[in-house]
Parts: C-alpha cells; sequence; structure tokens
C-alpha cells in the first residue's frame, strides 16, 4: 500500500494538501469572477483546471531535470503527477466554486 499513501512515491503524498488548498483559491477566485455556479455550468469551469494543470505540471518536471540538485532526489512518480495532482486541483477547485457559489 506504499504507492497509495506515502512521502514522496505514492499516489497521495504530503504535497496532495497543496493540490488541494491550491484548488480552493484558484476555484474561489473564479467563481467570485463569474458567477457560474447558479447557471448551472460550474462544472464546466472545472475543465479550466484541466487544461491549465498539465503545463504547470510540464513546467516543474522541466525544473526537476534542470536542477535536481534543488529536489534532492524527491521527484513525482508518473501516477502522482499526472494522475493524483490533476485529481487533487480539480476537488479543490469544485469545493471552491462551490463555497462561494452557494
Amino acid at each position: 500500500m506504499s504507492w497509495l499513501i506515502g512521502r514522496t512515491n505514492a499516489l497521495i503524498d504530503r504535497w496532495s494538501a497543496v493540490h488541494v488548498s491550491s484548488g480552493v483559491v484558484l476555484g474561489s477566485a473564479w467563481e467570485a469572477n463569474f458567477n457560474s455556479y447558479h447557471s448551472g455550468h460550474w462544472w464546466m469551469h472545472l475543465i479550466w483546471f484541466a487544461l491549465a494543470f498539465p503545463g504547470w505540471e510540464l513546467l516543474e518536471s522541466y525544473l526537476e531535470k534542470k536542477h535536481p540538485e534543488t529536489f534532492r532526489g524527491r521527484c513525482e512518480v508518473w501516477y502522482n503527477r499526472w494522475i493524483s495532482d490533476g485529481l487533487m486541483v480539480a476537488i479543490g477547485g469544485a469545493v471552491g466554486i462551490w463555497v462561494v457559489g452557494s
């Protein structure tokens, strides 16, 4: 079960809380500006998170390869980077949209 919950080589790691928090901040800011919750199309805004998220992860991946000394060998595994992190941001975004919109 170390692949599920752990420090760095797991689906859910210590950075998962940061990704959820970032999603809440982004989702609530988005909702405050666009007020999409009551229109019934709030879930469509999660698509923007899904589109923006790979850009950040690509930048992070590039920086890990370019400056490995900064990360001290703690590079993420592929399923954490491409599955879990995006899911955590989307969950946080949905919570942020819901809290501000309701």
